[in-house]
């Protein structure tokens, strides 16, 4: 597993980090590390969210057929055999 340090961080940030550990019986890297995991799939999220809105409205303004739900699970899975 890889590793990062943090230098320079500062106290308050440092002190609410572990305190909030503290509270979840974690240690400080568990608390850390929940905490990035959870930014970066809510990231990844509005990402995808994003695109799948720009993909609708260039769809809208070319007028072809409408893109539903199903529309998009097929076009997801498309060459994923």
């Amino acid at each position: 597993m890889e590793k990062i340090v943090l230098n320079n961080v500062p106290d308050s940030l440092y002190n609410s980090l572990k305190l909030n550990a503290e509270r979840k019986h974690k240690t400080l890297e568990e608390e850390a590390l929940s905490i990035l995991a959870d930014n970066q799939a809510a990231r990844t999220q509005r990402e995808v969210n994003t695109i799948i809105q720009e993909l609708k409205t260039l769809h809208e303004k070319i007028n072809l057929l409408p893109m539903d739900d199903l529309f998009l699970h097929e076009a997801k899975n498309l060459g994923r055999d």
